[in-house]
């Protein structure tokens, strides 16, 4: 297996429909206001129902009876990320210092592996289903932190419907459905429904980010190149080589070991532009890291994950 071609594949694949995204918006095929409508169709909708849909059809608690030990995994590696991002903001200018920060925190968790995992591993590899456990307390760590990178700008606090959003919500109904093994009494039609929306989400988010690049690009402000760089760097090149180096000297299984590493090669989350939007930061700077970051991923990523593979055998 070419590792390095099958990664740069799965990356290509999120590009080119974020291409079609940008696309889309720009010829006006649908108006700029439907991007506010995907946002919370991908999140309340498409991405629970994948998330119910693959721990039904794949998790077995029997098979993997400490599975509850991954959300656990990932607050550490959550603590790790804090600390180097700390450590490595003030590679940043003092006026976008904050935007640095905040991008180099949140990776995008779940889509990109959404699009990596059933290419590297098979469709039927559980894989997925450790991602949606693994990421669990993800998207409420999220949806309740943003703001604390604002505290004189935005006067938003933690919120228990934010924590108990609908990927929680859908990940957390699987896993006690098969639990209690009432899985079985689900009906294969409502299974297939939640399947066929589960479908949407990989399509639905990046073009939704393509739509976002192109409101950014009309904006046309100054792109601070040098800042770019940095962002680059440290975002897609020092966390990955920090991560292996202290995997290998850990040494987790498999699953555990390659999703940390996975995450901590990733560009920032796609809805880190909205997030920065409503606290009141600088968004283009925020999507420049992030449109820059998902292109040198290309090459980035798939070289990652070949050292990987060299440390970790990846079958």
């Amino acid at each position: 297996m070419n590792l390095f071609w099958v990664t740069f594949e799965s990356v290509g694949l999120l590009l080119g429909i974020g291409l079609v995204g940008f696309w889309i918006i720009a010829r006006k095929v649908v108006p700029i206001d439907i991007l506010k409508v995907l946002s919370p169709l991908v999140l309340s909708v498409a991405l629970p129902c994948m998330a119910f849909t693959s721990i039904i059809s794949k998790f077995n608690p029997t098979e993997k009876p400490d599975w509850y030990v991954m959300p656990i995994w990932w607050l550490a590696f959550t603590l790790i990320i804090i600390i180097l991002a700390t450590l490595f903001r003030y590679f940043s200018k003092k006026e976008i210092r904050r935007e640095f920060y905040i991008s180099l925190i949140y990776p995008n968790a779940i889509f990109t592996p959404l699009a990596i995992i059933p290419i590297l591993f098979g469709k039927d590899s559980t894989m997925l289903t450790d991602l949606f456990i693994f990421t669990i307390l993800f998207p409420a760590f999220l949806f309740n932190t943003y703001f604390l990178f604002y505290p004189s700008q935005n006067k938003e606090r933690i919120n228990i419907r934010r924590i108990f959003n609908g990927v929680f919500i859908g990940t957390l109904l699987a896993i006690i459905f098969k639990l209690t093994e009432t899985d079985k009494h689900i009906p294969n039609l409502v299974l297939r429904i939640t399947e066929l929306l589960g479908m949407l989400s990989i399509p639905l988010i990046m073009i939704l980010i393509g739509g976002n690049i192109f409101v950014d690009y009309q904006r046309k402000e100054k792109i601070d190149i040098i800042s770019i760089i940095k962002f680059i760097l440290v975002k897609n090149i020092i966390f990955p080589i920090i991560i292996l180096f202290l995997l290998v000297w850990i040494k987790p299984q498999f699953n555990i070991a390659f999703l940390i590493f996975l995450m901590s090669a990733l560009p920032p989350v796609t809805a880190i532009s909205v997030f920065v939007d409503r606290a009141g930061g600088k968004v283009s700077t925020v999507n420049y890291f992030l449109i820059a970051s998902f292109i040198l991923s290309l090459i980035t990523l798939p070289i990652a994950i070949m050292i990987f593979g060299n440390y970790f055998s990846i079958n």
